[in-house]
């Protein structure tokens, strides 16, 4: 009788869990269905890591390279663990429509890895942190990694300017205006023509963690990773923490070679190289055209710590805001980027965010 009983108890007490397990999977694949998030994905990332993932970049036609449309990828590095969500129109973000919304001030935002919020979660970038604090304006966030301002100039004028933008804001930075990406530029002038020609385009570093041969993923319990979100995501998280030290060791030796290449190379000119200058300027003279003809207003904002590419102001008719001495000051205070990654890290975000706020209130 005994014997009996606990059978029963051990059937209700399996029964529950089982029950439980199935609640939490069907809990876990509503909320993906209303995020728009696959948790498999977290599964699959453990297996291939990469700072810049696969997926994320697609090649158009014309061999530019621009965000990879309705797809969504997880990058996970020592520093940070970030969903990348492309919308249809290639944007990270909400889709916005072409045609304006009546009472609000559009803003389309270009640049880098630093505008498109490497490492940022989507609602914690600047762009985002602008539209939370004041209602009317609504920004399209058009940054795509390692976009140079040529490549940040195209955009605009092939995909940017269809949104219709009262102001256009272009975050610039040493390492942006360094990028010789297409070549658009000849003597000094600009030739958007020329902008289907293959650049020299900028690939994900690699900070794979877990090898395809790990005994792990010839398990059979590596069959509910694939099948069950719930399962996916809770072998993620539990992996991910049995390897934290050796991915940071990984992140650290990668962000290291990356630092001495650019030094080898002495990227770091932009202050001093004219070449460097004139062309920056050419591309910049070239978006200011284009946003006179469509009666656009430009605005150009560094954030760059260290160089205060101050030779743009050199330009009439756009608006320069120099942050490097504010974030440089900043910077005293705790740091600006990530522990490994040298990009701007949630709480620089937020001072990022402040700083635009004043700007555009101050108008």
């Amino acid at each position: 009788m005994l014997r009996k009983q606990c059978l029963w108890e051990i059937f209700f007490i399996a029964f529950g869990i089982a029950v439980a397990f199935m609640v939490s999977e069907a809990s876990f694949r509503i909320y993906g269905a209303i995020k728009g998030v696959d948790f498999r994905l977290y599964s699959k990332e453990l297996i291939n890591s990469d700072r810049l993932p696969k997926g994320l970049f697609k090649t158009t036609e014309s061999h530019r390279r621009v965000l990879n449309p309705g797809h969504q990828v997880l990058a996970t590095t020592s520093d940070f663990s970030v969903l990348y969500s492309i919308n249809q129109k290639g944007t990270r973000g909400p889709e916005y429509s072409y045609s304006r919304i009546r009472g609000k001030y559009r803003i389309v935002a270009m640049g880098d890895s630093f505008t498109f919020g490497e490492g940022i979660p989507y609602g914690s970038r600047f762009t985002d942190i602008v539209e939370k604090r004041i209602d009317h304006i609504e920004i399209v966030n058009m940054g795509v990694p390692g976009y140079g301002v040529d490549e940040s100039l195209v955009l605009f004028s092939t995909e940017g300017i269809k949104y219709q933008p009262d102001e256009v804001m272009l975050f610039v930075s040493g390492a942006s205006t360094e990028r010789k990406n297409l070549p658009i530029v000849q003597s000094g002038e600009v030739d958007l023509e020329n902008k289907f020609l293959e650049g020299n385009h900028i690939s994900g570093a690699r900070s794979i963690y877990l090898e395809n041969s790990a005994p792990f993923y010839h398990q059979k319990s590596y069959w509910f990773s694939r099948h069950s979100q719930l399962w996916a995501y809770l072998n993620y998280v539990v992996q991910l923490q049995g390897l934290r030290s050796q991915f940071a060791k990984a992140d650290e030796s990668l962000w290291n070679a990356i630092r001495i290449s650019r030094a080898l190379k002495s990227t770091r000119l932009s202050e001093d190289d004219p070449s460097v200058q004139a062309r920056t300027l050419a591309l910049l003279k070239a978006l200011r055209r284009i946003c006179e003809r469509k009666k656009i207003r430009l605005t150009i904002v560094n954030i760059d710590i260290e160089n205060k590419l101050s030779y743009i102001n050199q330009l009439e008719g756009l608006e320069f805001f120099d942050l490097s001495t504010l974030l440089t000051e900043e910077s005293k205070k705790y740091s600006l980027q990530f522990v490994y990654d040298p990009h701007f890290n949630p709480k620089t975000q937020v001072f990022i965010g402040e700083r635009l706020v004043g700007i555009l209130r101050n108008r």
